[in-house]
């Protein structure tokens, strides 16, 4: 039997993409023969889910002026049974990420879909990974606690059976 699982991560944009693909999303102008496939998991961090959170200004410029795409691309307020288990976590100094990521994850327990949120005390928006490792123009944060994600993030793929035992 093939156990391989198929996961999507992305942090800030990325994450938003990340959780369209989470949700199923496609604009309702595309006309697809059948639903689009979606991730067995996804991990999302500091990631915007919820357009109507943001200031008009840059969701305008996101949207290239399309507001009324702002609740179709909005992957908090298109969950639904199908959307996979997801791993969020988001920092409190982080304006965006932060409401963005309780919003996501109040919308997938209210959905019954499997959640686990961590909000750590430190750092900005877009931050990388918090390890100190720069990725392009940004990243070179280095904030231990919060880097604890990612051990985190693996033992949540463990429990929740997207890592193979061992």
């Amino acid at each position: 039997m093939d156990h391989r699982r198929v996961g999507v991560i992305g942090s800030s944009a990325g994450g938003h993409l990340a959780g369209l693909l989470a949700t199923g999303r496609v604009l309702s102008a595309e006309r697809l023969a059948a639903p689009p496939p979606r991730p067995d998991f996804a991990i999302l961090a500091y990631s915007p889910a919820d357009l109507h959170l943001l200031p008009d200004p840059p969701v305008q410029w996101i949207l290239d002026g399309r507001m009324e795409l702002r609740e179709e691309l909005s992957p908090a307020r298109n969950i639904d049974a199908d959307t996979c288990a997801t791993f969020l976590w988001a920092t409190a100094e982080d304006p965006p990420g932060f409401p963005n990521a309780l919003a996501y994850a109040t919308a997938l327990f209210a959905a019954g879909i499997p959640v686990e949120l961590h909000i750590y005390p430190r750092g900005r928006h877009g931050l990388g990974l918090a390890n100190g490792v720069a990725y392009g123009g940004h990243g070179d944060v280095h904030i231990p606690h919060t880097a604890r994600w990612a051990a985190a993030c693996e033992a949540w793929l463990g429990a929740e059976g997207f890592l193979p035992a061992g």
